[in-house]
């Protein structure tokens, strides 16, 4: 993902696809320094075994983030994991909004309910 014109922006919003998600947050914070608001919609990305929890790299003027997850339970842990990892690139958020479809609550009963849309405002 090539974003070197884009370093001045400070509003973003991308849609990922069968994307690599390290690769693709190497390339945002790479390329967009100043964004100061961010949406990223994700669905089917691939998650690598490793990634670098110590990345130098900031979003050091991000203050909200909006972030579509696509995420089946049995891949939920993993991307919830992914998920911190990419908040340690934004040591100034002011405002998260997490989205994640198709999540199942439990296995059995009433609660076992497939939700539309689950939302986190912090």
């Amino acid at each position: 993902m090539d974003l070197s014109h884009s370093s001045n922006l400070q509003n973003a919003y991308f849609r990922l696809n069968k994307a690599v998600f390290q690769h693709a947050l190497i390339s945002l914070l790479k390329g967009l320094p100043n964004v100061q608001n961010l949406t990223l919609r994700i669905g089917w990305q691939h998650l690598e075994e490793q990634w670098l929890w110590d990345n130098p790299l900031k979003f050091s003027h991000l203050r909200h983030l909006q972030l579509f997850m696509f995420a089946h339970s049995n891949e939920l842990v993993d991307k919830i994991l992914y998920l911190v990892s990419f908040l340690r690139a934004t040591p100034f958020i002011e405002k998260l909004e997490y989205s994640g479809f198709d999540l199942w609550l439990a296995d059995v009963g009433l609660a076992g309910k497939t939700l539309d849309d689950v939302s986190i405002i912090i």
